[in-house]
């Protein structure tokens, strides 16, 4: 699925992978990565890459996650990935200017009787809910709303909200931009930290 982008090769970031998986051991003693020298993207990575450049030039270092299929990672492990994250790029001696990309949805039902209803969504409740928990940058809020229970309720893909627990862990604060915007589709989350 690629909503109409023409296919690409993105460059990746090989020094950025290694040092935040480490060479020998994994660098983390509470993250295991798997890893692979070849990754094929999908819209999940080049629809955010689009908007951030569309000349897809910036190496990339893809995490993917299961938000798919049970069993699912704690909403804690997604927390626990951010800070990481943080952690490992600050310390990172190259000095890059990194920016953390995650991606996800709100209320969203893929081939249910809820899907796509106009851009309105299947459950406006959860979408508050979940802008709010992530506007007012209570990372604990934000973890204890993410049951599995209230994501899957909300629709059948909303686990992949899961993923915006990182970016809100890796900035450690109150996001300078938090919304929840209409699409032809369904309700997507933005949020954005300014880090420099």
């Amino acid at each position: 699925r690629t909503f109409g982008l023409d296919p690409m090769e993105v460059p990746g970031d090989v020094e950025m992978a290694t040092a935040l998986l480490g060479t020998t051991y994994l660098n983390s003693d509470s993250i295991d990565f798997g890893f692979s020298n070849e990754w094929l993207i999908d819209h999940g990575w080049t629809v955010p890459l689009w908007f951030l450049r569309p000349e897809y030039d910036i190496p990339i270092v893809p995490i993917h996650s299961n938000t798919n299929m049970p069993p699912l990672p704690r909403p804690a492990r997604f927390a626990a990935l951010g800070h990481y994250l943080r952690e490992a790029i600050a310390g990172d001696a190259s000095n890059k200017r990194v920016a953390i990309i995650s991606t996800g949805h709100l209320a969203t039902d893929i081939g249910g009787p809820r899907q796509f209803l106009g851009g309105d969504s299947p459950d406006p409740e959860f979408d508050a809910d979940a802008v709010s928990w992530i506007a007012g940058g209570d990372l604990e809020v934000a973890v204890a709303g993410c049951t599995f229970d209230r994501l899957a309720s909300a629709g059948n893909v909303t686990l992949q909200f899961l993923n915006i627990l990182v970016g809100l862990a890796a900035a450690g604060r109150v996001p300078d931009f938090a919304e929840g915007t209409a699409s032809r589709f369904a309700p997507g989350p933005f949020f954005y930290w300014d880090m420099r």
